[in-house]
C-alpha cells in the first residue's frame, strides 16, 4: 500500500474511531439515564403498592371490629329477647296457677 493511502486509512480509522467512542458514550449515557428512570419510577411504584397496602390492611382492620361489634351487638340482642321471652313465659307460668286458685 503507498504511503500516502496509510496516512489516509490511518486518518480515517481515527476519525471512525472517534465517532464510535462518542457514540459509545452517548449510548453509555442514555442507558444510565434510562436506569436513572426506572429506579424513580420502580421506587415511586414501590411507594404506591404501599400506600395501599397500608389502606387495605386498615380497611380490612375497620372491616374486622365492624363485624366483632356487629356480632357482639347480635349477640346481645339474641340474649336479651331470649331473656324476655323467659320471663314472660315465667309469668305466664306464674299466672295460670293463680288463675286456677281463684
Amino acid at each position: 500500500m503507498k504511503p500516502e493511502l496509510e496516512k489516509v486509512d490511518e486518518k480515517l480509522a481515527k476519525e471512525v474511531g472517534v465517532k464510535v467512542e462518542k457514540a459509545a458514550k452517548k449510548a453509555d449515557k442514555k442507558v444510565e439515564k434510562a436506569t436513572k428512570d426506572a429506579k424513580k419510577t420502580a421506587k415511586k411504584v414501590d411507594k404506591k403498592a404501599e400506600k395501599k397496602v397500608q389502606k387495605v390492611k386498615k380497611d380490612t382492620k375497620k372491616s374486622v371490629k365492624a363485624a366483632k361489634k356487629q356480632k357482639k351487638d347480635l349477640v346481645k340482642s339474641f340474649k336479651d329477647t331470649f331473656d324476655d321471652l323467659l320471663d314472660r313465659f315465667k309469668d305466664a307460668v306464674d299466672d295460670k296457677p293463680s288463675k286456677k286458685k281463684k
